[in-house]
């Protein structure tokens, strides 16, 4: 599969693509190309054009080619459940759950970006300054948007950062995970066979560390979105510059579980709020703190419902859990709790 460059379908300029494989059993289910630093000049270079054009365009317009992007969205809502179980290894019935959810996101974000009110400022406050005058403030695009995702919702995580930046009026470059970039060109594909104009949207495959370098240390990028490790927004925020960041970073998770508790209905919680998406969640249940009045039976209610939990092909309907992404995540959850911090998505 091709990448996205400034609206076109095209292969890296140096030419080389990588498969994506299955982390259930290896098997390849598609290519994508190796983008270098050729390939972020050029998206860039699309992209502030794009900003200029896309800015330019009134807000029912930009509303219409998004509601037509999730209308899109819902009619492959089943294909692209089918690619994220196939290389995120999530389970089928947890990947039709966040594929069906895209239009909607596109759909609040279309509506939201109609209503981008400024402020009136009264100006009599100041000595000087009487009831004839009044200020006003009005909101407008940053421009370029740099947007990096994780891996572990590779299309819920995408529309998070897309469907918001594309309906206030930006461009947008996105980076998505080297281990899910499948998903994502999936998402672009709906914008760009709604409409939108080109140089708009443009989506870089290839490596995390090269790209994301690059990317967010580059003048022309005005705003950075980033989803993932502490560490790589540690490094975002040294690389970036005079920049807009948003970075939602590493989480602490606890759950409290008081004496009067529904003992039952609490081990039922946390079953799922830990090992949803095999527990590649950033708000997943990282810890458990009960009373000693109920602790032993809380744990043994816990250990029931997650026995009850099946494991197997992400692909059958009857898999509660699929995989994780890789085998280095695999065998660092291997090691003691004690010793293991839980595994954040970085680039």
């Amino acid at each position: 599969m091709e990448q996205l460059i400034g609206g076109r379908w095209a292969a890296s300029q140096s030419g080389r693509e990588e498969e994506v494989t299955s982390p259930f059993d290896g098997a390849v289910v598609g290519s994508v190309p190796i983008a270098g630093q050729a390939d972020v000049d050029a998206a860039l270079t699309a992209a502030v054009s794009g900003a200029r054009v896309w800015r330019n365009t009134p807000g029912h317009e930009r509303m219409r080619i998004l509601l037509a992007a999730a209308t899109l969205a819902d009619e492959r809502a089943e294909a692209t459940a089918q690619t994220i179980s196939a290389e995120a290894g999530k389970s089928i019935t947890e990947a039709r759950g966040e594929a069906s959810r895209s239009g909607e996101m596109i759909r609040l974000a279309a509506f939201e970006g109609t209503q981008l009110y400024g402020d009136s400022l009264p100006l009599d406050a100041n000595r000087g300054t009487g009831f004839d005058k009044i200020g006003f403030t009005v909101r407008q695009p940053v421009g370029v948007v740099v947007a990096i995702t994780p891996f572990n919702y590779p299309a819920l995580l995408v529309m998070h950062k897309l469907a918001p930046a594309l309906a206030a009026g930006n461009s947008v470059v996105l980076k998505p995970a080297r281990a899910t970039p499948l998903t994502a060109l999936a998402m672009a594909a709906c914008f760009v066979d709604a409409g939108l104009p080109e140089g708009v949207l443009s989506v870089l495959t290839g490596s995390g560390g090269e790209l994301g370098d690059a990317l967010v240390s580059d003048p022309r990028a005005n705003k950075i979105s980033f989803t993932g490790s502490t560490g790589v927004g540690n490094r975002i925020t040294q690389l970036a510059g005079v920049k807009k960041l948003s970075l939602e970073l590493g989480a602490s998770c606890p759950v409290v579980v008081l004496p009067d508790a529904d003992v039952e209905a609490a081990a039922a919680a946390v079953s799922i709020g830990g090992y949803v998406n095999a527990g590649q969640v950033c708000i997943s249940v990282q810890r458990v703190i009960t009373h000693p009045s109920i602790a032993t039976d809380f744990l043994d209610a816990l250990v029931v419902a997650v026995e009850k939990i099946q494991t197997g092909d992400p692909k059958s309907a009857e898999t509660g859990m699929g995989t994780l992404i890789s085998v280095g995540e695999a065998n660092a959850s291997s090691v003691p709790s004690r010793l293991r911090s839980a595994p954040v998505p970085g680039w």
